[in-house]
């Protein structure tokens, strides 16, 4: 049995598979967990291996995201602490997992989870929830990528590049302002209005060609923002 403070805090927060769970259910799965961490930038699941992986994130952030055949990465979502990542589906997985920052992970007995399934109703159902809030994600970037908004589509691909460049703590983003621009299909005196304003509220800071994450947290609530704006809509209609 794992006796691991942020595991337990992870069982009794609410939205999430864990807190969906009984204690009997969480002591199963505990049984044959394994708590892991990862440095900045790292992978924490390819896509060749997802499908045999199954974890919850229990602190710092990661992101989940698709390949091209060209080599360009989208990402799918932002995982927060409670979040799982992996897959119980058979076959290969189209998705990637990879640290934004350092982040700790409570990997599963894939095994026993599917076990576990398909003895308690009420495990499926928890994992039922999981798999609609990767849906509405997958909407959800759709829709920003779409439809965000200027602060909210720099503030995704200010983490999209840091993320590919990290070995260090430090969040860089190693783009112009140009290139920042052209990733998301605007002009460059656009992007510079947003920079200067995330500069202004301490944000990010800026050099050639360069550009710092100082608040992890604010630019990805800018994104986790939009997020919930359209969860909301998708529950509308």
């Amino acid at each position: 049995m794992i006796h691991h403070a942020l595991v337990e805090g992870a069982g009794t927060q609410e939205g999430t598979f864990l807190g969906s769970l009984s204690q009997d259910a969480r002591d199963r799965l505990m049984a044959g967990a394994v708590v892991r961490a990862f440095p900045g930038g790292s992978p924490i699941f390819s896509a060749a291996d997802a499908p045999d992986r199954v974890a919850i994130v229990l602190r710092g952030m990661a992101r989940t995201y698709l390949v091209s055949n060209d080599g360009r990465r989208l990402t799918v979502r932002f995982v927060r602490p409670g979040a799982m990542i992996g897959s119980l589906t058979v076959g290969r997985a189209a998705i990637s997992v990879q640290a934004i920052v350092e982040c700790t992970i409570l990997e599963l007995d894939r095994d026993e989870l599917r076990a576990l399934v398909t003895e308690d109703g009420r495990v499926g159902l928890a994992l039922i929830g999981e798999i609609t809030r990767r849906l509405e994600d997958t909407y959800v970037t759709l829709a920003n990528n779409t439809f965000g908004s200027m602060r909210q589509r720099v503030a995704r691909h200010l983490l999209d590049l840091a993320t590919e460049a990290t070995h260090t703590d430090r969040l860089v983003a190693p783009v112009t302002q140009q290139a920042l621009a052209d990733g998301i299909g605007t002009v460059r005196e656009v992007v510079a209005r947003v920079l200067r304003d995330f500069r202004t509220e301490g944000f990010i800071a800026t050099t050639d060609g360069r550009i710092e994450i100082i608040d992890l947290d604010a630019i990805a609530s800018i994104v986790r923002r939009s997020q919930s704006n359209e969860r909301e809509a998708i529950a509308v209609t």
